[in-house]
């Protein structure tokens, strides 16, 4: 269709490797998280190099991830405080110990403030706020880029996350453990010809409408004429999410699946159980949460509305079955290196 494509990946996981590079002229990745620092020169000048010729640039930018290491300008605004020698790795360090069980008592009672000192919290927290500050201030300079070459309105911008993070909401910390808000609910902005300016949307979508939205924005036929597109057909009935490494009542690595309709929220432990046992539960365990009049998902629904929490089991499972029966799942292999990888930004413990 015309179009010239790069990539840029600051994830060591969004590789060749893995087949990430299918469909890229170029892709420019790395073995450890990258900052942009050392991305964005490169992506700046490719921008420039293509200006003339209709382009599709896939920029992985990881400024809010573990090594929290922000701009210095964004340090001294938001993280003015935090020593000099705190551990950029703290919030996925702290995670770790709090998935080993040292946030919680033997009941579930949680004792955040007894794993990880209050002031480190806050540390973290604001190390967070200062690299979210970053990514944003690269982004402006992507932007200032296509001002620059005369591209801003002849150039569709998608901005959206692929998670949250979880900073001690529920008594964790980092993220892929568990299904809450702060993890799933990430930004959607579109902007550029073909996308309506001004419109704030509150409606519930999902980012698996994005690639047949972007690719009916730049005239390109998709391969599924029925996928959903955000700017025509507007809100999801259901939205689905979910961890195969999740943690649930004090058990780690084991499938979440998750369900929002409406203003309710399902999650699903196929193989939970109680705090303080090893072992499964006979039947799935579940939450639920009505996130209109509780965002911060505190309150579970399941035992006082039962007959809501069944319909929207039931919804879960069958709809996971559907799309189970047509995944094709390739087998790729890690190696050690990336084994470590996973280690050090809080996928996978030591064994």
């Amino acid at each position: 269709d015309g179009f010239t494509t790069a990539a840029w990946s600051a994830n060591a996981l969004i590789v060749p490797a893995k087949n990430f590079d299918q469909g890229f002229e170029l892709f420019d990745h790395g073995t450890t998280t990258r900052q942009s620092p050392v991305l964005m020169p490169g992506v700046l000048e490719w921008l420039e190099a293509v200006a003339g010729t209709r382009f599709f640039l896939y920029l992985h930018l990881a400024d809010p991830h573990s090594p929290l290491d922000p701009l210095p300008e964004a340090r001294a605004a938001l993280a003015p405080d935090v020593p000099d020698d705190f551990s950029p790795h703290a919030c996925v360090d702290y995670g770790l110990e709090l998935l080993a069980g040292c946030g919680h008592g033997a009941n579930g009672e949680p004792r955040t403030d007894a794993c990880v000192p209050p002031e480190h919290q806050r540390w973290i927290s604001d190390l967070y706020d200062a690299c979210v500050w970053s990514g944003d201030a690269w982004l402006g300079a992507l932007l200032d880029r296509l001002d620059e070459l005369g591209l801003a309105d002849e150039t569709v911008i998608a901005f959206t996350s692929d998670h949250g993070e979880e900073l001690f909401d529920h008594g964790l910390a980092s993220h892929g453990q568990a299904l809450y808000r702060e993890l799933v609910r990430v930004p959607l902005v579109l902007a550029g010809p073909g996308v309506p300016a001004g419109e704030v949307r509150t409606e519930l979508v999902s980012n698996r409408s994005l690639p047949a939205t972007l690719a009916r924005l730049a005239g390109v036929r998709w391969g599924r004429e029925d996928a959903p597109d955000l700017l025509r057909d507007g809100r999801a009935p259901v939205v689905m999410f979910s961890t195969e490494n999740g943690w649930w009542n004090g058990r780690f690595r084991q499938p979440l699946l998750g369900l929002r309709r409406g203003d309710h929220v399902l999650h699903l432990a196929p193989e939970g159980g109680p705090w303080g046992s090893d072992a499964p539960s006979p039947a799935p365990q579940r939450r639920l949460y009505d996130v209109s009049a509780d965002p911060g998902e505190l309150r579970d629904l399941s035992a006082t509305d039962p007959e809501l929490a069944d319909e929207l089991q039931r919804l879960l499972e069958q709809r996971t079955a559907d799309l189970r029966a047509r995944r094709v799942t390739p087998v790729v292999p890690a190696g050690e290196a990336t084994l470590e990888y996973l280690r050090q930004i809080g996928y996978i413990g030591e064994e």
